[in-house]
């Protein structure tokens, strides 16, 4: 997984557009500045907790954009937890690529949203600030809006905004930190055979054992680990998973079954 940086944003990556994984490695000084924080998710909403706690160096405005209706929550609902099941994972696996599709969409939450207790610490945070600490209304919240272009100029980022009916506007920034996700790329270890092996628009197309689809021998194998969210559903990526995933990469390897994978069920009846 690489950061997933916009169009808008690749020519103008330095020490004032920079993705939040790097966020630790461009240590800000808010103070007297407009910061934008790109991207409804968890990694968004962290930077800006992280920025609206230093209250001696509060940035003069911090402007949290997010394409999505709102700033929404995580779903950790006990249903959709059984999504984070083999069961699921092999039910998910039988499906053909467009059901696949409509399911991730439907299922982002899932994977992708913002920790209850985040929200809260957000949210409790914009109320001290404006009633208690004095700091007055120091943030702009746009939710259901697009970036869909930036200018870099001598007074500061301006960033093109689109909300969801199509009207734009404009939104002027010192310092830009993308919460834009991740996404896949061949790793550069693999780059050599890149030409050998198959690779979509999702990434790597895995077998039921977890390996790459390649020209080489069939006895020589590559594995992926948490690559195949296209072909696996949103646990994947996640951890929850490894132990299932690793037991049976390794009965692939030894070609006979050291570990049992198939008592695991769902309280979901997938077939």
């Amino acid at each position: 997984m690489v950061p997933n940086i916009p169009g808008w944003a690749r020519s103008h990556l330095g020490d004032h557009v920079f993705h939040s994984n790097d966020f630790l490695l461009h240590p800000i000084d808010a103070t007297d500045r407009v910061v934008a924080v790109v991207g409804g998710g968890q990694s968004g909403a962290e930077v800006v907790w992280h920025l609206l706690l230093d209250l001696a160096h509060l940035p003069t405005q911090l402007v949290w954009i997010s394409h999505r209706s709102n700033f929404l929550p995580l779903d950790e609902s006990p249903f959709t937890n059984e999504l984070f099941n083999p069961d699921y994972s092999e039910y998910f696996f039988s499906l053909t690529r467009e059901q696949h599709d409509t399911l991730l969409a439907e299922q982002k939450l899932a994977s992708d949203g913002i920790s209850q207790g985040l929200l809260q610490r957000i949210y409790d945070r914009l109320y001290d600030l404006e009633f208690l600490e004095a700091a007055g209304r120091i943030v702009r919240l746009l939710p259901g809006c697009e970036v869909t272009g930036m200018e870099h100029t001598s007074a500061g980022c301006d960033l093109t905004l689109r909300d969801r009916w199509g009207a734009t506007r404009t939104a002027r920034a010192d310092v830009i930190v993308l919460g834009t996700g991740s996404s896949y790329a061949l790793p550069e270890a693999l780059q050599p055979l890149a030409s050998r092996m198959s690779w979509n628009r999702d990434g790597f197309p895995v077998r039921a054992d977890f390996s790459i689809e390649w020209d080489g021998p069939p006895e020589l194998r590559i594995y992926a680990q948490d690559a195949a969210r296209h072909m696996r559903g949103v646990a994947d990526p996640n951890l929850s998973l490894m132990a299932w995933r690793s037991a049976i990469i390794a009965n692939s390897l030894l070609g006979r079954q050291v570990y049992d994978v198939s008592r695991e069920s769902s309280v979901f009846d997938f077939e």
